[in-house]
């Protein structure tokens, strides 16, 4: 298997790294160890994967669902141990831990979560608390309102001067207050909604003479004149042939003159009437018999209308209008009359105006038809002058109320209330959000057991797991010998890491690999922060996992195993034992992989003379190490590799190397232990004791300098 390397030049050096079955890469701490291992997860591993905020290596989500990498039918399932901080989620509030990368992954989202859940509710409750002031301040003026509506729709209801409505309430005001209006034509409306029922106003008829007939036949008889054959000259004026005139009409034949006193003689009166013959009797006849006499015009009686529509105004036009045509009249009789006085004078014509009366009559009639009208529809009418006049008074309470002032306010109350319908459904959907990471957590106990029983084959009866039921999510109590729980606050970081290296051991099975894909696994520094009373057992599982007695966990034939390490002990001891030859002719060198990371570059190592367990000084390297992290047996193991070494390099005698002194035989003589009784054995020195009972061990013998020189 190949993993491509060019796109972290910043690292590495070289372009890809080939991968067996098995593979032991050592390297020192920010050699790139871990980077590879990202390299391998986004490279070969069967989900997309992305780097987070935080910037570290995770599976993608799409609604929920982990994302298929390109060409994932090929791809493996990585498993990468890194660490307790990988597997174990820790909950100090319940004094418990989460198994499994998966339910540590939901304890950690969890964690947030409830973060969030709790800021909402935070949220929520100091919303509330200003839901519950504004509320009050709304209620407040609310109930102000409310009585408003009341009193206003009571006073409406009571109004003695307009009475609309007996049943008048608030509900009704509420719904007519988008209708308030104020009115100029009230005393109108009021009127109206008193009417009673009168009868259809008959057509108005005017009855006047014909005025043009008038005019022209006055205008005919001023133009007429007569012939008079035998005048008499003396009456040569209009008055005295108007005296004459009258005189003959009084006077018979022989009768004394009324005037003078002489006797009225035949051939006198015979004279007169050739003067007053029948032609001048005709005419004056035709003046005579023409009389004018003044029109009086019909009223229209404001009792037959209704009260909207007042009659004044067309009875001052029907005046208007009787007083025009007898001015026409008198004209006419005043020309009749200069007639009279002088028959035979031919008078110019009349040319004045003939008063028209069509106007007027469309006036009273239209007044009349809209009066007419409105009496056909009078309760409609009535009950829109109703309504008009409950709309002024509506408008009359709004104004001394101040309405929309106090609206305004009640509106402005009302957005100063939160909507807490916002902060629930967050804090649902965020309950929601929990369960369902709830119920995406594994069920572990299984794997628990096998935890627990191999902790006490280990003699770590005072690490045992648990099961604990919280709000439905699955976490983890340590018990003690004694079967009382343990603080997770005490509990070492070397306890915790071996909890979660057997739980990633154990996981392995298929049952856990639901995919069925070939699995690319990968411990990354997996001794690190491990006392050494658990060494020797991680060791021991991991060599039992490699050796693939356990398929469903590593078979060699499909699965892939790196072990990267910057811990010497922990390689030189984790790799197959011996340099033996297969039957083949192989050696661990052929079937497996090792690597030493080395100035950016993976150095193959061919054989055991390349190897650092050759490598004297690679055993000093690795005491400095351990003693920076005070693994007190370990740290006396690796004294005795190097004094069983030098020794035996230098060809000298141990119980002359160690003068005969009891302390030193005892610490260091490898002869007379092994390492796997370390866990058997008393010494009560401590890290820096053993550092100088070791420097005086080389410094008594006279190698001062050497020491010096290896020591770090």
């Amino acid at each position: 298997m190949k993993i491509e390397l060019r796109n972290r030049e910043n690292t590495f050096q070289e372009g890809n790294l080939e991968l067996k079955s098995k593979n032991f890469i050592f390297g020192r701490n920010g050699s790139g160890k871990s980077t590879l291992c990202d390299l391998i997860k986004m490279q070969k591993h069967f989900y997309k994967t992305e780097m987070d905020s935080n910037h570290n290596l995770v599976e993608v989500k799409e609604n929920g669902k982990y994302v298929l990498s390109n060409n994932h039918e090929e791809k493996f399932d990585v498993r990468i141990f890194q660490g307790f901080e990988s597997v174990i989620g820790e909950n100090n509030s319940l004094n418990a831990i989460a198994l499994s990368a998966g339910n540590k992954d939901i304890e950690d989202n969890l964690e947030i979560l409830n973060r969030e859940l709790e800021k909402l509710n935070q949220e929520k409750k100091i919303e509330n608390d200003i839901y519950i002031s504004a509320m009050e301040k709304h209620s407040m003026q609310d109930s102000k309102i409310n009585k408003w509506y009341s009193d206003a729709a009571k006073s409406i209801k009571h109004n003695t001067q307009y009475q609309i409505d007996p049943n008048y309430n608030k509900t009704k005001f509420k719904n007519d207050l988008h209708k308030s209006e104020r009115i100029e034509n009230l005393e109108e409306l009021n009127c109206i909604i008193k009417e009673t029922t009168k009868n259809p106003v008959a057509d108005y008829i005017f009855t006047t003479p014909n005025l043009k007939e008038m005019l022209d036949e006055v205008n005919d008889i001023l133009v007429k004149t007569v012939e008079i054959s035998q005048k008499c000259n003396e009456l040569n004026t209009p008055e005295k042939e108007g005296f004459a005139r009258r005189g003959l009409n009084l006077h018979e034949e022989n009768d004394d003159c009324l005037f003078c006193g002489n006797k009225l003689t035949k051939g006198r009166l015979d004279e007169l009437n050739h003067h007053f013959n029948e032609e001048y009797q005709k005419l004056e006849e035709e003046v005579l018999r023409l009389k004018f006499k003044k029109v009086t015009l019909k009223k229209i009686e404001q009792q037959d209308f209704y009260t909207k529509f007042n009659t004044e105004e067309i009875n001052t036009m029907i005046l208007e209008k009787e007083k025009e045509i007898n001015e026409f009249i008198e004209k006419l009789f005043n020309a009749i009359n200069e007639k009279k006085k002088d028959i035979t004078k031919i008078f110019n014509v009349l040319e004045i105006g003939i008063p028209q009366i069509t106007e007027l009559q469309i006036k009273i009639n239209g007044l009349i038809r809209e009066n007419n009208t409105f009496g056909e529809n009078l309760y409609e009418n009535i009950s829109v002058a109703k309504e008009g006049i409950k709309c002024h008074l509506i408008s009359i309470e709004c104004e001394k109320f101040n309405y929309k002032i106090e609206k305004n306010e009640l509106n402005n109350l009302e957005r100063q209330i939160p909507d807490l319908a916002k902060i629930n459904k967050k804090i649902e959907e965020k309950n929601k959000e929990i369960q369902e990471l709830k119920n995406q957590q594994k069920d572990t106990s299984k794997i628990a057991q096998l935890i627990n029983k191999r902790l006490k084959k280990s003699g770590k009866e005072d690490l045992q797991l648990r099961k604990i039921e919280d709000g439905g999510f699955e976490r983890y109590e340590i018990k003690d010998g004694e079967n009382e729980v343990r603080s997770i606050n005490k509990i070492s970081t070397g306890e915790k890491n071996i909890i979660a290296f057997l739980y990633f051991i154990y996981s392995l099975e298929d049952v856990e690999n639901q995919k069925n894909k070939p699995k690319i696994i990968i411990f990354d520094d997996p001794m690190n922060s491990n006392d050494d009373t658990m060494q020797y057992l991680i060791i021991t599982e991991l060599q039992k996992l490699y050796s693939g007695t356990d398929r469903n966990k590593f078979n060699h034939e499909k699965d892939y195993f790196l072990c990267l390490t910057h811990n010497v002990h922990f390689y030189l001891n984790i790799q197959p034992h011996g340099n033996h030859k297969d039957s083949k002719g192989r050696t661990k060198y052929d079937k497996s992989n090792f690597f030493r990371i080395e100035n950016k570059k993976f150095r193959l190592i061919k054989n055991e003379k390349e190897d650092i367990k050759t490598n004297y000084a690679g055993l000093w390297i690795e005491l400095s190490e351990l003693c920076e992290r005070n693994l007190r047996y370990a740290i006396l193991n690796s004294m005795r590799r190097i004094i069983e070494t030098f020794v035996k390099f230098n060809n000298l005698n141990t119980d002359d190397f160690y003068r005969e002194n009891a302390i030193y035989k005892k610490l260091f003589d490898v002869g007379s232990h092994s390492i796997d009784d370390l866990t058997h054995e008393q010494f009560t020195e401590t890290p820096a004791e053993l550092k100088l009972i070791f420097s005086n061990l080389f410094e008594e013998n006279g190698f001062e300098d050497h020491f010096k020189n290896y020591w770090k």
